[in-house]
């Protein structure tokens, strides 16, 4: 049965953990990359040989539509979040007939935001509004985009104010990276 007909009859992938010594459920203090309704893009990468994304999603973007939570999936633990992922089957297939949208699970490490293409031109128009004298609010997890438009910068830990300060205060704290990083 070729990919799109799996998709059809709800076949994407098997069921998690279904490999001897596969995923298992986790708890992690980290929040997830991405959150319902942010649109992403299946990227290319060498996430492991049961974390790879099928092929027909490759490069395809789509909207998270649900968070299932953190699962290891590795020998040595490693958690990785678990999406679904809906995409427009005429985009995924080009394919006119392809009138159904699909979900896809997919693990955090096969998911990007925008290309690095599209993350400098944000970076750039941030400045830009920046050297206006404009305030603005970012909520981005990659520090080292925050780095290229911040002044100051405020740290959320469960839904509280943790951290507010330079960004090289915020890489030099203790507290932040053991929360953030899984170790001081």
């Amino acid at each position: 049965m070729g990919p799109r007909r799996r998709a059809q009859r709800g076949h994407l992938c098997g069921p998690v953990g279904a490999v001897s010594g596969g995923a298992s459920v986790t708890a992690v203090e980290r929040q997830p990359a991405f959150a319902p309704g942010e649109r992403v893009r299946v990227v290319t990468v060498d996430v492991g040989p049961y974390k790879r994304p099928p092929e027909y999603a490759e490069d395809a973007v789509g909207t998270v539509k649900g968070v299932h939570g953190t699962y290891a999936t590795t020998a040595d633990g490693e958690e990785s979040y678990l999406y679904s992922v809906r995409f427009d089957g005429k985009r995924l297939w080009d394919d006119p007939d392809a009138n159904r949208s699909v979900r896809v699970d997919l693990w955090e490490g096969c998911l990007a935001g925008l290309s690095v293409e599209e993350r400098t031109r944000v970076a750039e128009l941030l400045r830009s509004l920046n050297a206006d004298r404009l305030t603005f609010v970012v909520v981005e997890h990659d520090i080292d985009f925050v780095e290229q438009v911040a002044d100051t910068v405020t740290v959320l830990h469960q839904g509280e104010c943790f951290r507010q300060g330079s960004i090289e205060a915020i890489r030099d704290d203790d507290e932040v990276r053991r929360i953030y990083l899984g170790g001081a």
